[in-house]
């Protein structure tokens, strides 16, 4: 053996030996195997000497051993970059190319122009505001509900979990605002101006200790609260200093816009309930859409309208603006060479950004501006996802733009884009797991349809599935890990099991069809899903005219089922209830945060409005949806042998006699949410907290809420 052939084989006997240990993460094994794939395995294998393939190894696996700090593999494209970052899982992200800013108002006005006026004229049946900025197709539901799912519950008598109910997340870890929670010890509620904070315990002594009443042009509408901080946002209008709108640029205003929305954000020190006091309010121009919490940190949205008018001085666009401290500082503009766009998806909105850690108060303020819309939004523990709409395209082929931004150290920094035909129902449409983001579209047209998309870490579309259901739309969708769960409605409804396992082939699995529609599902447990949604009929009728006999469908009453897909290519309904006729409501058919549910209770509590058909003629035409019957909430035992068996009819209201047959409504004491602490159910209103025994549902407690 020659000297130099010895050297090389020690050379790679030393660098095996070296890296033996390295664990190549999936996606750079991934990565590799398609480079192989698309041809480079020619170029990788062609060094058949020695000293070259031991160079080769060792320049791989010193790559390996630098791995997370390279951002090494997956090529980008003439129109890609390669991010600085990884999201938690360690995988690479290859991010379009930055942005481009609007930098002048001259360019503000070209990339405006045909939108405002489409928004403004051409297209009132298509599109409408979400926001005060925000385009979606109209007569979308909104709302409709991972597995965290609000199954944290507590045992009655040993304390094996939680003893306190949470609001009902779309995905664990990441907390929504909503207008109620507790802690386990107090309820944070939100009515009209004012925060409220009321000792809960013990549910027969309830008692407000604390009204934060704020400026009553404020309509506060969501809140977050931890061990030590309680959030507050609310929406609020200031009054604009010039009247003369776009009609000076030939854009049509058929609404001329006087204020603008603001967000407002005040963050208190809870910590002592007997001190409460501010520690750091801000305002962000637009109107609060939605935001989320991650740890300590979180992040809102606000949607603002681009109004353009004529100031003292000249031509100037309306702004977005903000006030980082609204005790010490005046307004600071987000000038032109802030705000980005995105070229092909230009709206005439400003999406705010904005982000604070209430573990730091008075840390700096975090703000980002987008000239886009702002439609439904996902968030996930790492990302956060937008579904624009280029509005222009409403007529023709609506399509949603997608705009992924990391969240890292409490910022939002944009990363990629994608397009996708059709438009999303709500924030349950998307979904993100194990690198993969999934979405699911309706396109409406002459012949609607329906889509599912699989699309990698960089937002191109890996696998998809295509025209499902058409004619019909979707009224709901659910991701469970890899699987997907779709309902879609036009005379039937279907309910249709996705396989989502191979990202790149998905494929329905079952179909189940049977009347009415669910417009949210929530799952039970990894193989039964809760549906929620209305009961339907297909009736016949004959017209006068022509003596013909046509079908159409008619809706019942709210209607729920439980699911079984343990076998996933035959879906079947265990059990199924219908309450009421025609006219009965619920404010969780539209809003997930108010379902209650939790397995290990068997408990499943909701508000509704009831309504009945006297003497049970349906369609009556003096009486097309029944009369209210009862207002208040219904609360279930649920459970796999039994299914729902009702042990609960609960009311704020102020009814005359126990058989609710007369009584007076009130908005104020309509239920909202309804929640449990230890072994009492509390149903809250905005002037009423009623509390319940949950052994017997007897009432034991009473609290007026109202601001007076």
């Amino acid at each position: 053996m020659s000297s130099s052939k010895k050297i090389n084989e020690d050379n790679l006997k030393k660098a095996k030996q070296k890296y033996e240990n390295i664990e190549i993460p999936a996606s750079l094994d991934s990565t590799i195997e398609k480079a192989v794939e698309k041809g480079e395995k020619k170029d990788i294998f062609k060094y058949r000497f020695p000293l070259t393939a031991a160079a080769f190894l060792c320049f791989i696996l010193l790559a390996l051993s630098c791995f997370p700090k390279l951002n090494f593999i997956a090529p980008a494209s003439a129109n890609t970059e390669v991010a600085d970052n990884k999201n938690v899982s360690g995988d690479i992200t290859v991010k379009a190319a930055p942005l481009p800013t609007v930098d002048s108002y001259e360019n503000m006005k070209k990339l405006l122009g045909s939108t405002l006026h489409f928004a403004n004229a051409s297209n009132k049946d298509v599109v409408e505001t979400k926001g005060a900025g925000g385009y979606a197709i109209k007569d979308d539901l909104t709302k409709s509900a991972p597995i965290d799912n609000n199954m944290s519950s507590s045992n009655i008598s040993k304390k094996a979990y939680p003893d306190y109910s949470t609001t009902n997340n779309q995905v664990q870890g990441v907390e929504e605002g909503d207008v109620v929670k507790t802690d386990g010890d107090y309820i944070y509620k939100i009515n009209g101006s004012t925060a409220q904070i009321i000792r809960a315990l013990p549910a027969t002594e309830m008692k407000v200790i604390k009204n934060i009443t704020l400026n009553n042009e404020i309509r506060l509408q969501e809140l977050f609260v931890d061990n030590k901080t309680l959030t507050v946002i609310g929406t609020y209008y200031k009054k604009n200093d010039a009247t003369n709108t776009t009609e000076d640029y030939n854009i049509d205003s058929i609404y001329p816009i006087n204020s603008t929305p603001i967000t407002k954000v005040l963050i208190y020190n809870i910590s002592d309930k007997s001190s409460i006091s501010e520690l750091r309010s801000f305002e962000v121009s637009g109107s609060y859409y939605t935001a989320r919490k991650i740890d300590s940190k979180i992040y809102i949205i606000s949607n603002q309208f681009i109004n353009l008018y004529k100031k003292s001085g000249g031509e100037q666009p309306a702004l977005p603006f903000y006030s980082d401290d609204t005790k010490k500082s005046a307004y600071t503009d987000i000038t032109l060479d802030k705000i980005k766009y995105c070229p092909d998806a230009v709206a005439p909105n400003y999406l705010n950004i904005s982000s604070i850690d209430t573990a730091m108060p008075n840390s700096g303020l975090e703000i980002s501006t987008y000239m886009t819309s702002a439609g439904n939004i996902y968030v996930s523990d790492k990302n956060l996802y937008v579904a624009g709409y280029d509005i222009t395209k409403l007529n023709n082929s609506p399509s949603t733009t997608l705009y992924k931004f990391s969240l890292d150290k409490g910022k939002a920094q944009y990363l990629s884009k994608a397009e996708v035909p059709g438009t999303t129902l709500n924030q349950f449409s998307m979904d993100e797991n194990n690198g993969y983001f999934r979405i699911a579209t309706t396109v409406n047209g002459s012949t609607s349809k329906n889509n599912l998309y699989v699309l990698d870490n960089n937002l191109s579309i890996v696998g998809k599935i295509e025209n499902i259901a058409p004619s019909e739309r979707i009224y709901s969708t659910r991701f469970m890990g890899d699987r997907a769960y779709m309902v879609t409605f036009k005379n039937t409804d279907p309910l249709y099991v996705i396989d989502l396992k191979t990202p790149e082939s998905p494929k329905i699995l079952g179909e189940l069809k049977l009347p009415g529609f669910s417009t949210y599902l929530h799952p039970y447990d990894e193989n039964h899903i809760i549906g929620f949604g209305k009961d339907t009929e297909e009736v016949s009728e004959t017209t006068s005219s022509s003596n013909t006999v046509t079908k159409r469908v008619i809706q019942k009453g709210l209607k729920l089922a439980i699911f079984d897909v343990t076998n996933v290519n035959d879906p079947k309904v265990m059990f199924s209830t219908t309450i009421g006729d025609n006219g009965t409501d619920s404010a969780a058919l539209y809003n997930h945060k108010a379902f209650l549910f939790s397995k290990e209770r068997q408990l499943l509590a909701f508000p509704l409005s009831v309504n009945e058909f006297d003497n049970k003629v349906p369609r009556n035409p003096n009486d097309p949806y029944g009369t209210l019957k009862f207002e208040g909430a219904y609360v279930y035992k649920v459970d796999l042998e039994n299914g729902f068996t009702l042990k609960s009819k609960i009311s704020n209201q102020s009814y005359s006699n126990k058989d609710f047959k007369t009584f007076t409504i009130g908005f104020d004491y309509s239920i909202q949410r309804l929640l449990y602490i230890n072994n009492s159910l509390y149903s809250v209103s905005n002037n009423r907290i009623s509390a319940y025994n949950m052994a017997d549902y007897s009432q034991v407690g009473s609290l007026s809420t109202e601001v007076k």
